[in-house]
């Protein structure tokens, strides 16, 4: 059985304690608290595990880069690998970050939403980091979510990548890999500064509930990768991605894929 997700305001309300003695974690910089809360969301998908990417997220290098960009919640959505990382996560404790991780979740956009800024009431923009599955993307892309995407070099073909590489080339958001992580981190920062094209304000827009047979659809995306190879055929009429559950959207994704 699947673990729940932390509730909303456990992702908010969680109070920092004194920095981890830790070996591993001992050294992290200290700065001076963030004045705004800045979330991290990294997210493996709900079919296929990504232990690379999982590993890397709980690295003490890309724990100070994170650090060092002001983020203070780091939220790791981990899969079949939740088991192993979560005592990792409950022991961690530092001035000024904190991290929460699950397995799954029934709706994974109420805590991709956290990412975005809130006007500099109480959350700055922060960032979504995921494997580069369509289903995961696009949810994030709805919600005008700052991105990274890391492509699953263990999937069939690496068809990861080919996504990751035209989102890139579009603007819609960065791709990295898990094992340069930290470095991903500061590009997209470097980015976010000095990039207008980077991440636009409204890539997708946000369709009203009475709207959502309009949403994007998974071919939206996939057409602009499979136009020269021509895999996906007519698929005109495809049903709303937005109506779809995450296991179901991630059970159509690899149909698509073959």
């Amino acid at each position: 059985m699947s673990s729940q997700a932390p509730a909303r305001e456990d992702l908010t309300n969680t109070p920092a304690e004194a920095i981890t003695t830790d070996t591993n974690y001992s050294h992290l910089p200290t700065p001076p608290a963030p004045s705004l809360n800045r979330y991290c969301l990294v997210s493996v998908g709900a079919t296929a595990p990504f232990t690379p990417l999982v590993s890397a997220a709980f690295d003490p290098a890309f724990l100070t880069a994170l650090i060092e960009a002001g983020y203070t919640r780091l939220v790791v959505q981990a899969g079949s690998d939740a088991a192993q990382f979560r005592d990792i996560a409950l022991r961690f404790a530092h001035p000024s970050l904190k991290i929460d991780c699950f397995d799954f979740v029934d709706e994974l956009r109420a805590v991709m939403v956290l990412c975005r800024g809130d006007g500099g009431v109480s959350r700055d923009t922060g960032v979504g980091i995921c494997h580069a599955g369509t289903g995961t993307v696009l949810d994030a892309m709805s919600l005008n979510i700052p991105l990274i995407v890391i492509p699953n070099p263990a999937l069939q073909d690496n068809h990861q990548l080919e996504l990751a590489e035209e989102l890139q080339n579009q603007g819609y958001a960065l791709h990295g890999s898990a094992d340069t992580l930290p470095q991903s981190l500061k590009a997209h920062e470097c980015q976010k500064h000095t990039s207008s094209a980077f991440n636009p304000a409204n890539p997708v827009p946000i369709a009203p509930a009475s709207e959502r047979h309009e949403a994007p659809t998974i071919w939206d995306i996939a057409h602009t990768i499979s136009e020269q190879d021509g895999r996906l055929g007519n698929v005109s009429g495809a049903r709303a991605l937005s109506t779809m559950g995450e296991l179901e959207r991630e059970d159509l994704e690899r149909l698509v894929e073959g």
